[in-house]
């Protein structure tokens, strides 16, 4: 099912396994994430942020993802 104003599907798959360390992802709006390990804390962000996100709730929220090279430039 699909919202018909925006076409975001509402039945979303769980999230697939959390990709390595190192990978860069696109939301489905467009905003860019990778997941990095700084000062020993394992977790997605922006390089030079505090890598907070968590994989399922990102996808969750903002999924699905798809894997872009770094800063959303094509792979």
């Amino acid at each position: 099912m699909s919202c018909p104003n925006c076409g975001y599907h509402l039945d979303k798959p769980p999230a697939p396994p959390e990709p390595p360390v190192g990978t860069w992802m696109r939301d489905r709006f467009g905003g860019t994430t990778q997941r990095r390990v700084y000062q020993g804390h394992d977790g997605w962000g922006q390089p030079g942020v505090w890598n907070y996100g968590v994989w399922e709730r990102m996808w969750e929220a903002r999924g699905p993802y798809v894997e872009c090279g770094p800063w959303g430039a094509p792979k």
